[in-house]
């Protein structure tokens, strides 16, 4: 099956309910040291990874922080993106990198479009 799968479908699998795996992943309530042992199992078996989107519908959190620069062509602002966006990568977060093309008014529709 693959990375495809889905909570519902690790669930099915290790024959629990969703909130059971929903548990093991986070690492939060009261689960069977063998109920988690089997889920993990099928968790490992099929390399599942838990869906980035699904989760910050969730927690309403993306840990995604959005990165405005000026000329994406400017040898300068790329390396600085570079280190910005692996030091967020290193502290669990993604960058959205947009240019604004030195306009103030593609600028200001970003900020107006960053979650608040």
């Amino acid at each position: 099956m693959g990375s495809n799968l889905t909570i519902g479908d690790i669930a099915r699998l290790a024959g629990v309910s969703k909130t059971t795996v929903s548990r093991v992943l986070s690492g939060s309530g009261l689960v069977k040291d063998s109920t988690k042992s089997r889920v993990q199992q099928v968790i490992d078996e099929n390399n599942y990874e838990p869906s980035v989107l699904a989760r910050s519908l969730l927690t309403k959190k993306t840990n995604t922080i959005g990165v405005v620069i000026d000329e994406l062509a400017n040898p300068f602002f790329i390396e600085v993106a570079k280190y910005i966006e692996a030091y967020l990568y290193n502290n669990g977060y993604l960058m959205l990198l947009c240019s604004s093309g030195w306009n103030p008014e593609r600028e200001a529709r970003f900020d107006k479009s960053a979650y608040w």
